[in-house]
């Protein structure tokens, strides 16, 4: 997918094809959303063929400019959706979501076909939100043909009993991969978000 052509993507009212500040090439993907408006911005792209099981990477690049995002659940979001050969969807799965920045910030997603998909396709939407987000460059491609494992892959340990640490204790946490193979040097960064309870 690509915002180069018209082809291949539904535009609802908001979206546009802007051709004044793109990332790359001669065009991005311009969604806006005043206050008052009712309707919320949504991008839909044809479906595109895709292999059970297998993993595939979504980048792009995005940037807002006044939008509003009290906390993440206003954003615009990016979600795929999973069909299987009769056209059947199998599952949606959300993939990122922009919420602030005003300059063009890159981003890689992760994502594994379910077993039995056979088409996929994207959706892009403002969430709750206003104001004026673009995404440019915009690539989806398979970074793995080898079949996803389905069973736990990954286990994170301390050595803090019941990993309730005390304030003088260091927040060292051991995340163990769990695989037959060595993981690909594409697929060894970690990204998490570690929040406390009580």
């Amino acid at each position: 997918p690509g915002f180069e052509a018209d082809k291949g993507w539904t535009l609802s009212s908001g979206a546009s094809f802007d051709a004044k500040t793109p990332f790359s090439g001669d065009r991005a993907l311009k969604m806006a959303k005043t206050k008052g408006d009712l309707a919320f911005p949504e991008v839909i792209s044809e479906c595109f063929t895709v292999e059970p099981k297998c993993k595939y990477m979504l980048s792009g690049r995005c940037r807002t400019r006044g939008m509003f995002s009290p906390d993440p659940s206003f954003n615009v979001g990016l979600e795929i959706e999973a069909f299987d050969g009769k056209g059947k969807s199998l599952k949606r799965s959300h993939l990122h979501e922009i919420t602030k920045g005003e300059t063009w910030a890159s981003f890689h997603k992760v994502w594994v076909a379910p077993s039995g998909a056979k088409t996929a396709r994207l959706r892009i939407r403002m969430n709750k939100t206003f104001g004026e987000a673009w995404l440019d460059d915009l690539k989806f491609r398979k970074i793995s043909s080898r079949k996803a494992d389905t069973g736990p892959r990954a286990k994170l340990t301390t050595k803090a009993i019941g990993n309730l640490f005390y304030p003088e204790d260091p927040l060292v946490f051991h995340y163990k991969v769990l695989l037959g193979k060595p993981l690909p040097s594409t697929e060894r960064k970690l990204v998490c978000d570690l929040r406390g309870a009580y």
